[in-house]
């Protein structure tokens, strides 16, 4: 059974990703997402340590962005 950190943190990534999917249910997003001038992505700053957490949908887990570049467009 998690303990308490763990499923606080669990409850951050799911709040991160229940917003991202929200925003997408807006018609003027779903319209720049189809055309293709928009892209969104989940990210999640926790605070405690100063770190950036970006969503990566091929292994389903936030990964820390540090030292990363971002992408071409």
């Amino acid at each position: 059974m998690p303990g308490d950190a763990e499923r606080l943190r669990a409850a951050e990534d799911e709040n991160t990703l229940f917003a991202l999917e929200n925003l997408q249910t807006y018609p003027c997003v779903q319209a720049r997402l189809a055309n293709g001038s928009l892209r969104v992505h989940a990210w999640f700053f926790k605070i405690a340590t100063a770190e950036l957490f970006a969503y990566d949908p091929e292994s389903k887990q936030f990964e820390p962005l540090v030292g990363v570049s971002p992408p071409s467009p």
